[in-house]
This record gives C-alpha cells, sequence and structure tokens, in this order.
C-alpha cells in the first residue's frame, strides 16, 4: 500500500530529528573510544583519495564526525574543512583539531557552503541518508567540488536479512530498530544517482561491511538540461589520467541517453499510424463478418456449405480480434521492455521521470489507438460466440422444432414447466442478499402466458423475456437466462427483441427495473443503454427503476 506524500515527508523529517539529537546526546561524549578505529579498507581508500588530490589542495570531509580521518588527510600536505549536522560531533573534532574550520552543516544543505573544493570524503554517513534526499546530497557533493576532482564514498552493507518495517512509512530498506535510522540502497539505485549527479565510479570495492566507491566528478556525467548554462565539459581523458597511476580505464558515463529517446520518438509515432490504418481496416472488416453471421444465423442455416460457412466466418472474425490484440500487445511491450531497460541501466530518480513519462505517453497512444478501441467495442459488436455457432451447426438441420438459442418465440403451456426452472436458477444467486425471495420466483406464469406477454427461446426454453405494454412505453418485466446459455449472447437478445417489439408497436421508450441488490444487472442494463430514473421501495422490494430512449424511426418504416 503507498503511503501518502505527507505522511513519508513527516517519517523522513523525524529520522533527521532524531539522528541529529542521537549523535548530540548520545554517540558523540564516547564515539572515538567505540568507534574511532579506523577499518584496513577504509584506510586504503581515504590514502588513494590523498594520491589522488593536487599537491596541496583542499578536501571536503562531508558529515566529517570527530574528524578521525583529518590526520591521514593533513599528513599527505592537504587541507581539511569538515561539516556536519551535529553539533556535538563537531564540538569533539574541535578539541582535537581546534586549527581545522568545521561548521554545522547537514549533507542536505551542503551546496551552501558557496567554496569548491579539489576532493571531497563522505565516509560511514549516507546510510543515515533517506532514498529522498540522495539526489540533492550528491547535487551538493557535485556543487562543492572542481571538475575532475575525485570523491570517495561509502555505502554501508547489511548483514544480513533486514527485519520488516517497525514503521508503515517507512521502506523495505529501511531499519529504524532502537530509534536509529538506516537504508540500504540497492546499487543499482546509487549507480544511477552518481551518474545523474553527474560522478564517474573509477575504483570500487566490497570490505568490512562497506561499499567503497572512488568516483571522479565530471559536468560531462550530468544531463543535457542539468548542466549549468556556458559550463564548459572537461575532456573525457581527465578521469582516465586521475587513475592512471594504478594503470584503471574508466569510463565517463553520460547522463542522457540522446541515441534512445531518438529512436523512441520516431518509432512510437510510426508505429502508432500503422496501428491506426490497421485498426480501420480491421474495423471495416469485422464489422462486415459480424453483419454477414448475424444474417446467416437469422437464417438458420441447414446445409452443410452454409454451416461450414458460418463456422468460417466466427473463426476468421476471432482470428482477426486475436490479431488487433496482438498487434497491440506487440507495440506495448515492446517499447515498454526498451524503456525499462534503460532505467535498469541508468537508475536514478531523473531517468526513471523519464521513463515514468515515456510509460504515460506510450499508454496514452494505446488508448486511442482506433485497434485499441475496436478491442474495446467487442461486447457493442454483438458477436456470436463460438458455442453459438456449434450450435447451429449441430442443430440447424434438425428442423423448426430444434430452434437455435436466438430464437424467440411465444411461449406455449409446454414450456411452463421449463420456465420455471429457468427463473429459479437464474434468480438463485441472490437468495443469500436478500430478506424475501426475489419477485420473479413468487410469479404466475401461467397467468402471464394467458396474457400473451411471456416470450421464450429454445426448447427446453434457456431464456424468457416478459414484455408488458403500459402507455407510450413498453415495460420489461423480467428477463431471465438459464446459468448455463449465460455467455452465449441470448441475454443480449432477448434484450434486442424487446427494443424490436417497442418498435413495432410505435413505442419510443423502454422501463424495467431491478432489485438494488443486483448490481450486476444494474450494470449491464446501463451497458445497454438504461439510464437510471429513480429508486422507491414497491412490495418490500428497494428498486431500482431505470428506462432507454429509442430512437424515432423516419416516416414510412415500420412502426412509424
Amino acid at each position: 500500500m503507498s503511503v501518502p506524500p505527507a505522511d513519508r515527508r513527516a517519517f523522513v523529517a523525524e529520522r533527521r530529528a532524531a539522528s541529529v539529537h542521537r549523535f548530540d546526546t548520545v554517540h558523540s561524549p564516547d564515539y572515538d573510544e567505540h568507534w574511532g578505529a579506523i577499518s584496513p579498507s577504509h584506510a586504503a581508500f581515504v590514502a588513494r583519495l590523498a594520491g589522488l588530490v593536487r599537491p596541496g589542495g583542499a578536501v571536503l570531509d562531508a558529515a566529517c564526525g570527530t574528524g578521525k580521518y583529518w590526520p591521514a588527510l593533513r599528513a599527505a600536505g592537504l587541507s581539511v574543512t569538515g561539516a556536519d549536522q551535529s553539533a556535538g560531533m563537531l564540538a569533539q573534532a574541535r578539541r582535537k583539531h581546534p586549527d581545522v574550520p568545521a561548521r554545522v552543516l547537514p549533507l542536505q544543505d551542503l551546496a551552501s557552503l558557496g567554496s569548491r573544493f579539489d576532493g571531497l570524503i563522505c565516509i560511514d554517513a549516507l546510510e543515515c541518508v533517506a532514498p529522498e534526499d540522495w539526489p540533492s546530497v550528491l547535487a551538493g557533493f557535485s556543487a562543492v567540488l572542481l571538475p575532475t576532482a575525485p570523491a570517495y564514498l561509502t555505502v554501508e552493507l547489511p548483514d544480513g536479512p533486514l527485519p520488516p518495517p517497525a514503521d508503515p512509512r517507512q521502506l523495505p530498506e529501511e531499519v529504524t530498530l532502537n530509534g536509529g535510522y538506516h537504508y540500504y540502497p540497492r546499487p543499482e539505485l546509487v549507480r544511477g544517482w552518481l551518474a545523474d549527479a553527474g560522478f564517474a565510479v573509477t575504483d570500487e570495492a566490497e570490505a568490512d561491511q562497506y561499499w567503497h566507491l572512488m568516483l571522479t566528478h565530471s559536468p560531462c556525467g550530468q544531463g543535457l538540461a542539468r548542466r549549468p548554462p556556458g559550463q564548459e565539459c572537461a575532456p573525457p581523458v581527465a578521469a582516465a589520467q586521475l587513475a592512471g597511476d594504478r594503470g584503471e580505464e574508466v569510463a565517463v558515463q553520460s547522463g542522457f541517453n540522446s541515441d534512445f529517446y531518438v529512436t523512441a520518438a520516431t518509432v512510437i509515432p510510426v508505429l502508432y499510424l500503422a496501428l491506426g490504418v490497421q485498426g480501420s481496416l480491421l474495423n471495416g472488416v469485422i464489422a462486415r463478418l459480424n453483419k454477414s453471421l448475424r444474417a446467416m444465423s437469422r437464417q438458420r442455416p441447414d446445409t452443410p456449405l452454409r454451416q461450414l460457412g458460418l463456422l468460417g466466418r466466427v473463426v476468421v472474425s476471432y482470428a482477426l480480434m486475436i490479431l488487433a490484440i496482438l498487434i497491440i500487445a506487440a507495440g506495448v511491450v515492446g517499447e515498454g521492455a526498451a524503456l525499462l531497460a534503460l532505467y535498469h541501466q541508468r537508475g536514478g530518480p531523473a531517468t526513471g521521470r523519464l521513463v515514468a513519462a515515456s510509460l504515460i505517453a506510450l499508454l496514452v497512444l494505446t488508448a486511442v489507438s482506433p485497434t485499441w478501441r475496436l478491442i474495446l467495442a467487442w461486447p457493442r459488436l454483438q458477436w456470436i460466440p463460438l458455442k453459438h455457432a456449434w450450435w447451429i451447426v449441430t442443430h440447424g438441420g434438425k428442423g423448426a422444432g430444434a430452434a437455435e438459442p436466438g430464437w424467440i418465440r411465444r411461449a406455449t403451456p409446454e414450456d411452463l414447466p421449463s420456465v420455471q426452472e429457468v427463473v429459479t436458477a437464474a434468480y438463485a444467486r441472490y437468495l443469500d442478499r436478500m430478506d424475501r425471495p426475489p419477485a420473479p420466483l413468487l410469479a404466475d406464469y401461467r397467468a402471464v402466458l394467458e396474457a400473451g406477454d411471456l416470450w421464450v427461446a429454445g426448447r427446453p426454453v434457456t431464456g424468457l423475456i416478459v414484455l408488458t405494454q403500459s402507455g407510450d412505453s413498453l415495460h420489461v418485466d423480467n428477463v431471465a437466462v438459464h446459468p448455463s446459455a449465460q455467455g452465449t449472447g441470448l441475454g443480449r437478445q432477448l434484450m434486442e427483441f424487446a427494443e424490436q417489439q417497442a418498435g413495432q408497436r410505435g413505442l419510443r421508450r423502454l422501463t424495467l427495473y431491478t432489485h438494488e441488490v443486483m448490481v450486476e444487472n444494474q450494470l449491464i442494463y446501463a451497458h445497454f443503454g438504461y439510464r437510471e430514473v429513480y429508486r422507491r421501495t414497491e412490495n418490500g422490494y428497494r428498486r431500482v427503476y431505470m428506462e432507454k430512449l429509442l430512437p424515432s424511426r423516419p416516416a414510412g418504416e415500420p412502426g412509424s
């Protein structure tokens, strides 16, 4: 479940405040006693950075703590400036090194220093930075470093499975045990954030429960849109020169994949132009096939050739619809896979925003594609399902007594037992929702039959509709389809039959009601064009009344 942005911001602010308080009051008094030792891997990377900084250069120790790495940097002839969010930790650092300038400043605000440095270290601190703050922290590093300047960062690695989140606002990669806060980002995220901020990784290692990263600051590593106006890019060879003593090949990563977006901008419009043309063609073909299918089903083909023709048209129609779906799927999956591959390669919030925007554009293009609209219109095309077509083929030659599911006729007394069976089966699922049996279960269908209002389909009956005329409207008193025949289009044909009857009688309005707990029926009727008029309780039933206005017929047509 997603966390509301305001709650998430509050959580991050609380964790930052708690971290400052813990370092000021709990850790600073005896920090060096418990955590003052420097591991071999940390010492090696600090010495390596010192060798990369120009002689006499200035190094910023971001989140410097008690300044335990300052002696090594100063011994290499470098000047040091410290910054930390904890006043208590800086007090310990000033006590040991009173001549080193230091100020209280969180990592998130480094850009406000206003100075540029020849090198930077941020050791054993980034685990206290929330994912929302990583981009701004790295942007701050970029702002205070000179072009091609080296930087050394550490990212803490978990020593085992992380405990489940203790706060509903925290992420699975965050740990808040004992009032503290640690975040363990995925490596691909870190690489993406670094690239977005203009850093290239020149060396890395995992040791002493940390991921050690040696970086070089390259303005050309930033996205073109993020490069400050007038800023010149350092030659790509500069990063390699920094690592030349170790004989390492350094690749300066680019934050803008122009080839990909030029390709995407070209391919997507062409793809959807092709989809539009093909969708229009498919729409015409399927509409014609559907028209012939409905005509053939009404003629009840009784020769093998006609039966085969009907079945062939159904198969071709479904094949064309599947082809349309495959065309859409190929476009969406192909473009989506390319975008996600870019994100996997680059990572980072900036790339994530570009990928998200591209995916949204892709989905919008898909939604307006004629092919996609054709697929969405499938129910409105009044398909004859394969089950229905097979029934026609296998029963069409057996004479009038074996009527297909769509043949609707007036009921006879012999139909009453199967009529009652259809009604009982169709309304059985609503018994648990209502405090009394549905009204159709209590109706006297013999009286309805004698009044000439009962129409049925199939022999034995698989569907029925009760139509009564009232003034200028035709009322659908009941429509029911046996569960075994549901999904064959019979219900739609019964409702169409009601419209035909209204037209033949010169009526322009159809009315019906359904119980308010029968929400499925309400959705179906709305799909058929009915709109809700009002609701009221009648004979103990809470009913939803709906109506549909039929278009007027031109003069001279039947029913006009």
